[in-house]
């Protein structure tokens, strides 16, 4: 890497280091390629809750101890699993992360929680749901995107489904660790204050040591087709309290796919700030919304680009989603302009930047970008974004806006 350093281990695995001079603080991230879109109908939730019980009992560290070790060496751990991947990291000062690397290895190679372990944490995930579910943004966005991908993994929430994860069994969650918990589907990422030649040695005795095994999973999520049925997909939820809400989507293609950054930068021109056509138009002059935004979220199959809003007290949702199309409509007829498409790339770069300066944001976009196939792609990104044009944002806005796929749920 131009930045950094790959190492290869004999078992399949890999690591990233980028070592930063005089750092006070290292942080260590194990992204593995599994999320929920390599789960079954019959697995839905498994992966999060997976994620969970990792913590609850592996090889050498029983239950509780991977939380007082890392307070013992003054750092921060948390993980987190998304559609394509689950990610464990930690943040800590001086050489403690060679610790947590001897967790990592443990979680990679073991899986021993006890049934009691298990039971109690599949309540905890059970009572995440219902959090989940009383939310009332969370719901429509569920929907949006359960509408938007009928038929693939990605149309069903990372938590997973209620009745599904009710059943779920000790067996299940063990089955899948060693299916997808394996050295060739992994990758550490190392950013921050540490000694290279320590840090390849400690990696290679560590996680390059994990038994290798062949990836054991489920095969691939069915092709998403989707994004090619012609028509609007509308759903209308049952009213809940407080104003109606609103989220649009719509299918796009993969991460590091050739449109990828391009729809960024579509998304900073019509919502980088208050003078964006979004705001300015429709929540500062029309005053037909009280909130609104739009997000690109590019994935590993496929990607989504949100919208969404909520009208003003008093302004119907007609009215409201009609003037949010006449505003897209008008991106995609005449384009951002040179000064507005200056001041979104201006914003998604000084966000970038901002991500590049701590070593733990740093270390969890590179995992991100591993998981899409090219770790080195973040490196190339404020490049890419510089050179788009007015008129691709303008195409990017006319595949989208005008493909009439897209998914509109109101409640």
């Amino acid at each position: 890497m131009r930045h950094g350093q790959v190492l290869e281990f004999a078992n399949g695995g890999q690591a990233l280091l980028v070592p930063w001079r005089d750092h006070p603080v290292a942080a260590l991230v194990l992204q593995y390629r599994v999320g929920s879109r390599h789960e079954s109908p019959t697995e839905s939730g498994l992966a999060h809750l997976l994620e969970h019980l990792t913590f609850k009992g592996l090889t050498g560290w029983p239950e509780g101890s991977i939380d007082r070790a890392c307070a013992e060496l003054g750092g921060s751990l948390n993980a987190m699993t998304d559609l394509d991947s689950t990610v464990y990291h930690y943040v800590l000062p001086g050489s403690g992360w060679r610790r947590c690397a001897e967790i990592e290895a443990a979680r990679m190679g073991s899986c021993s929680f006890s049934s009691r372990a298990f039971h109690s944490e599949r309540e905890v995930v059970l009572e995440e749901l219902a959090s989940h579910e009383r939310d009332p943004w969370t719901r429509v966005y569920d929907a949006a995107q359960g509408h938007t991908f009928l038929h693939h993994p990605y149309g069903r929430p990372v938590i997973g489904m209620r009745e599904v994860v009710a059943h779920l069994g000790a067996a299940d969650a063990r089955a899948f660790h060693a299916a997808w918990y394996r050295p060739r589907n992994a990758c550490a990422v190392l950013v921050g204050g540490f000694d290279v030649g320590e840090a390849k040695r400690v990696l290679r005795r560590t996680i390059g040591a994990v038994r290798p095994a062949a990836l054991n999973g489920g095969g691939s999520a069915p092709p998403i087709s989707d994004r090619r049925i012609a028509g609007e997909k509308r759903v209308l939820l049952p009213p809940d309290e407080g104003a109606p809400r609103c989220v649009m989507a719509w299918a796009c293609d993969e991460a590091l796919s050739e449109g990828d950054v391009v729809r960024d930068v579509l998304s900073s021109c019509l919502n980088s700030g208050e003078t964006s056509p979004l705001h300015d138009r429709l929540v500062r002059d029309k005053r037909l919304l009280s909130t609104v935004g739009c997000e690109h979220d590019p994935k590993a199959e496929a990607g989504i680009f949100w919208l969404w809003f909520e009208p003003r007290n008093g302004v119907h949702p007609d009215r409201a989603e009609d003037g949010v199309r006449a505003v897209l409509t008008d991106m995609a007829r005449r384009g951002p302009g040179s000064r507005r498409l200056e001041r979104a790339k201006t914003a998604l770069l000084a966000s970038d930047a901002l991500e590049r300066e701590g070593a733990l944001s740093s270390a969890l976009r590179l995992g991100e970008w591993w998981t899409h196939g090219d770790a080195q792609g973040w490196w190339r990104y404020p490049a890419k974004v510089r050179a788009v044009t007015g008129s691709q944002v303008r195409q990017a806005a006319r595949d989208l806006f005008r493909s009439g796929a897209e998914t509109v749920v109101w409640s």
